[in-house]
């Protein structure tokens, strides 16, 4: 659903994954016989918990981290149960304290592919990239309608500024409001 199947994979290629979940983008991988070197940002301390579970065996790094525009202390409001925590306020009462870290801040070189799935703070973590955006080569991001109390969709904004920094809509996902963009740069 993450549209990544017409990227080509090879061994050693850096993918992240923000709001990697229990890990299913890496266990898809490991069934396509794909080897990468994986680097997980997941910031729900309960769904952290399982991806480190799930993960464990296979040496992966994995970060107890939110990817947003700024280095700070943030509230996560919490959905754990339907995989919905964000950093944007959507009517939850339940929250918890979290790190926060921009995408910049880890200086990496090279990156085959950047999957976003933030529930709704899209935009923010691709702000938190603008330097890395030039060794990205590829970005799957899940841009429907998850941003705040009306659940807006984030669809016009992700494209606007990836159009603007050098990336092209290549693919759409048939299944769910995701759309692939490679860095024509």
């Amino acid at each position: 659903t993450y549209c990544l199947g017409e990227i080509n994979f090879k061994k050693g290629d850096k993918v992240i994954d923000c709001g990697a979940n229990v890990g299913e983008l890496y266990i898809a991988f490991k069934l396509f016989d794909k080897t990468v070197d994986y680097i997980a940002f997941e910031p729900d301390p309960h769904v952290f918990s399982t991806l480190q579970k799930n993960l464990s065996k296979f040496n992966q790094t994995l970060y107890e981290y939110a990817l947003s525009d700024k280095n700070e202390e943030k509230s996560l409001f919490l959905n754990t149960d339907a995989a919905d925590s964000s950093l944007i306020f959507f009517g939850s009462d339940s929250k918890t304290t979290v790190t926060t870290k921009t995408l910049d801040s880890f200086k990496y070189p090279q990156i085959k592919l950047l999957k976003i799935e933030a529930e709704g703070a899209e935009l923010e973590v691709l702000k938190g990239s603008s330097d890395s955006l030039c060794n990205i080569e590829y970005i799957s991001v899940d841009y429907g309608p998850e941003r705040g109390v009306n659940n807006e969709s984030t669809i016009v904004e992700i494209i606007n500024y990836l159009y603007d920094t050098g990336f092209k809509l290549t693919n759409v996902s048939q299944y769910r409001e995701v759309g692939l963009f490679k860095n024509m740069l």
